[in-house]
């Protein structure tokens, strides 16, 4: 063992040595994983969703709509597949609180891309959709039950809300619903519900 005194203070070479050499490979180690996380960053894509509603001029008159974002902030091309909703808090528990999912449809409109689509890097797509029809879905309430709303112990309560997008390699991206597009979303539903119940009731 190799020691020397500098200062009165003995030094060990050979556990500096040794201290230095795993320091070398945690920063090697730790490069590595940093360049493998960006490769998987760079080869998968990146997509931010939102939807909004909107007052648009068709010729003379004005049309709302619903208009679905999808901004590719990511180094590649990505295809998106399909459009579509997830509502609820939860996979389990009380039924007012599961998770429930639906595919939006659309309408084709003259120069509007609606999925399936290809968006290039720093490109947007805005798929837009009439707020009736959707209004008349809620209405409805879908295939799979109310989407919107939920019939909680204490009322009828607007459910958590967001949109997604699916990429046709199996990717799925969440996006923020505009809080008054949610507002009448949730509205017309809670109408469709008390259709549906005084109908009942006069039965």
């Amino acid at each position: 063992m190799c020691k020397h005194s500098l200062l009165g203070v003995s030094m060990n070479w050979e556990a500096i040595s040794a201290i230095g050499q795993v320091a070398g490979a945690a920063a090697t180690l730790a490069a590595v994983i940093v360049s493998l996380r960006l490769a998987r960053r760079a080869s998968r894509p990146n997509l931010t969703v939102s939807l909004r509603e909107q007052l648009i001029l068709i010729g003379d008159d004005t049309e709302h709509v619903m208009t679905f974002s999808v901004v590719n902030v990511g180094g590649r091309d990505a295809e998106v597949r399909s459009l579509g909703w997830r509502t609820g808090w939860f996979k389990w528990g009380p039924e007012w609180m599961r998770l429930r999912h639906a595919v939006q449809m659309f309408e084709p409109r003259i120069g509007m891309l609606s999925p399936p689509y290809i968006i290039a890097p720093g490109s947007e797509v805005s798929s837009r959709i009439g707020r009736d029809n959707i209004l008349q879905h809620a209405e409805r309430f879908g295939r799979t039950g109310p989407l919107f709303t939920r019939k909680a112990p204490w009322g009828i309560i607007t459910t958590r809300t967001v949109i997604q997008a699916y990429t046709a390699d199996g990717y799925r991206f969440r996006g923020k619903v505009e809080r008054s597009a949610l507002k009448k979303l949730a509205n017309a539903e809670r109408d469709g519900r008390r259709a549906v119940e005084i109908g009942a009731f006069s039965k």
